[in-house]
């Protein structure tokens, strides 16, 4: 079973979405807040359209539309624009669970 996982941040509370790539279900914890961790919910539970950029160039930009329960690239793309949908910040770079031991 292959899971991913990414760190949430909401107000500083760190918490963690995991993606299971078999099944597709989505797990958001984020302690101490739970209307954020809902909101993320609410978010990755339908298809989004956005505008990405093309291969021609990082200036050309074209509209796509992901569903981020189909696979894991359409998650974490649909996850680029949590921040401004729901004010819960991905932390791309920090190790889930890793504010566990803070």
């Amino acid at each position: 079973m292959a899971v991913q996982s990414v760190t949430l941040n909401y107000q500083g509370h760190y918490g963690y979405l995991d993606y299971n790539e078999e099944t597709h279900e989505m797990t958001v914890f984020i302690p101490d807040a739970e209307e954020a961790a809902q909101k993320v919910r609410d978010f990755l539970s339908s298809p989004k359209t956005m505008e990405v950029p093309t291969d021609q160039c990082t200036y050309h930009f074209g509209e796509v539309t992901v569903d981020p329960k189909n696979s894991w690239q359409d998650c974490q793309q649909a996850l680029t624009r949590l921040w401004v949908n729901t004010g819960v910040l991905v932390e791309w770079s920090m190790p889930p669970r890793m504010a566990n031991d803070l």
